[in-house]
């Protein structure tokens, strides 16, 4: 799964101690569970088609809907957890979150 990989890496670049482990896990839950909605929601369109009009426009705002819940609840672990970084780890953090949401650095 891709999530995982994504995990994983977060995991090897931050070097976290372990009341920091604590926060990312409970992170990491989360974005799996989003990973999870987002890919069983995505099989579901792959299996109506050929799609109409507006059954496009349905399935578009079912996604944007499910990201959408996702981010909010990302955002409370995410909060905690950045709030134990390091600026160094923040950093870090960063770089690899505008990666993983498609933002471009300045």
């Amino acid at each position: 799964m891709a999530m995982d990989a994504q995990i994983s890496t977060l995991q090897l670049k931050l070097n976290m101690i372990p009341t920091q482990q604590i926060l990312f896990n409970a992170l990491a839950r989360v974005m799996r569970r989003n990973a999870e909605e987002t890919d069983r929601l995505a099989a579901q369109a792959l299996t109506k088609r050929p799609r109409d009009a507006v059954e496009i426009v349905r399935t578009t705002a079912q996604f944007i809907n499910v990201q959408s819940k996702g981010i909010k609840e990302l955002l409370p672990p995410l909060k905690a957890f950045y709030a134990s970084l390091s600026e160094e780890q923040r950093r870090s953090l960063d770089m690899e979150f505008s990666k993983l949401f498609d933002v471009e650095e300045p």
